[in-house]
């Protein structure tokens, strides 16, 4: 666990006020509850909210048919919401109304901003019209035949016998499911947020898709969250910077490299999701996990092209592969010590065991013992001991490598 507390705002969806609480709501309730106390007993701060959402056509249809107004109505079903919730032990931390002035206000603010900055349009929609009711029917709110499979008394906007979907104005022998009168067409003037402007698109992008509140990469014990579907397409955009563009490449047409883009991109999140531990937290760093160099899943899917390529020519040239035979009772001896390493490593102790590499340079070329030294510094190798005589060999070898050491002189059985 982190240190570090997060801090949670937390809702589940706004219970429609035309009716009491049903089984429905009083589930989602129950499991967003179990998340809330895990939570707060991880000890990060949680805030739970709710509220009733008062708009809407059903609701303005049940007052009426109560004779009442929807606010009134409203509240009488708000007044039997706390018994349920108490009845399972279900608190919020608040709880309000979206028919609140607080609400009015703020969304009211948001629309003048939105407004104000070009980011609103109005567009003319035609809608079925209840010229009895006087009012625009919504989906739910029309019945008729199904235009796909001809079922009757299906509703506006899908059919249940079916399953086809489709918009309204396509049924056949449409009806208001409150007066029972055919609807007619009329055009009503509808207003759309701009998600479209350029604007719009790039703070959504960076909201969805970019790094935490501190410019930082996201870090999931940090409280960071990214939708897997952004994630690709984030590494899609970073291994497209890498690779050649169609006429840079011998024949090889855009469909091609696209493709070739996205199982690069999938096969970097997949090493990095390996690469991580369970109990660490997940550091999405697109310039580390995505380029093609370094312990990463582009370096590996190159490396694995490489000697695909190597052995295409090879047999090309009338050389089948074959097995790695170890000629040399040295090198053979030395491949199966590192060999029980990784075993013991990975099965018995789960830990770094002491590698001791006694006078290796005796046995080995120069060439071979800089390559042994350098794999054996590695991350996966804990302790090493190497002893040689030679200690100008040594010092050339050491110093080649990033790892930090420690040189002992012993002359006569004590380190001097």
């Amino acid at each position: 666990m982190t240190d570090k507390k997060r801090n949670l705002f937390v809702t589940t969806a706004l219970p429609y006020a035309n009716g009491p609480f049903h089984i429905g709501h009083i589930m989602e309730y129950i499991q967003a509850d179990i998340w809330v106390r895990h939570e707060r007993m991880c000890g990060n701060n949680v805030h739970w909210v709710g509220a009733d959402d008062t708009h809407g056509a059903p609701i303005m249809i049940a007052a009426q048919k109560k004779g009442i107004t929807p606010q009134q109505f409203v509240a009488e079903i708000a007044a039997g919401r706390k018994e349920y919730l108490d009845d399972f032990y279900i608190k919020f931390d608040f709880w309000h109304s979206t028919d609140s002035p607080e609400n009015h206000e703020l969304s009211q603010d948001i629309y003048r901003r939105l407004k104000a900055a070009g980011l609103i349009y109005t567009k003319d929609i035609e809608q079925f019209y209840d010229t009895e009711k006087n009012m625009f029917l919504a989906d739910r709110f029309i019945k008729g035949t199904c235009p796909k499979c001809g079922a009757e008394d299906q509703y506006g906007d899908s059919c249940e016998v079916c399953g086809s979907v489709y918009a309204p104005t396509d049924l056949k022998n449409p009806k208001s499911a409150l007066s029972g009168t055919t609807p007619v067409i009329k055009k009503s003037t509808h207003y759309f947020f701009k998600l479209s402007d350029p604007r719009a698109i790039e703070f959504l992008r960076e909201w969805t898709r970019g790094n935490g509140a501190d410019g930082k990469p996201f870090k999931t014990r940090d409280g960071g969250v990214m939708n897997l579907e952004d994630l690709i397409a984030l590494s899609k955009d970073k291994v497209r910077e890498s690779m050649p563009k169609p006429e840079e490449t011998d024949g090889y047409d855009a469909a091609y490299i696209e493709n070739l883009v996205g199982e690069i991109a999938i096969g970097a999140i997949k090493f990095q999701d390996l690469k991580n531990t369970i109990s660490a937290g997940y550091v999405f760093e697109l310039e580390d996990f995505a380029k093609f160099e370094g312990k990463t899943g582009p370096y590996i899917q190159y490396a694995i092209a490489r000697i695909n390529s190597i052995l295409r020519k090879a047999k090309e040239k009338g050389k089948e592969p074959g097995n790695i035979v170890i000629t040399n009772a040295e090198e053979r001896v030395l491949a199966l010590k590192l060999a029980q390493f990784n075993y013991l490593s990975a099965t018995v102790s789960k830990t770094c065991p002491i590698l001791l590499l006694d006078d290796v340079f005796d046995k080995l070329d120069a060439m071979r013992v800089e390559q042994i030294v350098r794999l054996v510094s590695g991350e996966a190798f804990g302790q090493i001991f190497i002893t040689d005589t030679n200690r100008d060999h040594l010092d050339s070898i050491l110093e080649a490598c990033d790892s930090s050491y420690r040189i002992f002189n012993v002359e006569g059985g004590k380190i001097v």
